[in-house]
């Protein structure tokens, strides 16, 4: 016969956290029941659980530590990725900036419909449309556009210019960069 505690009682009787109990209901490895706000627990469930670890050389105290460890790997994961994450965040604070600097290097082309497939694709827009608006192939857009790079010799450059002038945004975002 089952026997269904509350999680305070079952985390009492097993020394395992209440949050791990909870977790672990969610996720279906231990049999649980609401009533009301009231989340209930299957003892038999959880020792069943709790065996089938310890044949495994995992004890309740070993798995908590998993858990924890998870959770600092998720922390380290995320805080990884914080600084893109702001610039993201502030890509309305970049934007105008890149324009600027897709702008002056459009000038660069003298050719009227070679600039304007840079500036175009560079500035977001979609090599479908822009090459529609020309009336060549995709392929032979997309071609022209690495041509244009490779003529502007941004292959590098390109993205040591944009990476610096992010990196000024994102250490000195009070300050004014460019002023037109």
């Amino acid at each position: 016969m089952s026997n269904w505690l509350t999680t305070k009682q079952m985390s009492e009787r097993h020394d395992i956290q209440e949050a791990i109990l909870k977790n672990w209901a969610n996720l279906g490895y231990i049999t649980s029941s609401r009533i009301n706000d009231q989340l209930f627990l299957d003892d038999e469930s959880l020792d069943a659980y709790l065996e089938a670890h310890k044949r495994l050389g995992l004890e309740a105290g070993y798995l908590s530590k998993i858990v924890e460890e998870k959770k600092l790997e998720r922390d380290f994961i995320i805080s990884k990725y914080d600084d893109l994450l702001y610039v993201l965040r502030t890509q309305t604070t970049c934007k105008p900036l890149y324009e600027i600097i897709i702008r002056e290097l459009s000038a660069l082309i003298l050719h009227p419909v070679t600039r304007d497939i840079f500036y175009s694709i560079s500035t977001g827009e979609s090599v479908a449309k822009v090459a529609d608006r020309h009336r060549i192939t995709y392929g032979k857009t997309l071609q022209m556009y690495n041509s244009i790079l490779k003529g502007l010799k941004l292959k590098k450059i390109y993205w040591l210019l944009i990476e610096s002038v992010l990196s000024m945004l994102v250490f000195y975002p009070w300050q004014t960069i460019i002023r037109i």
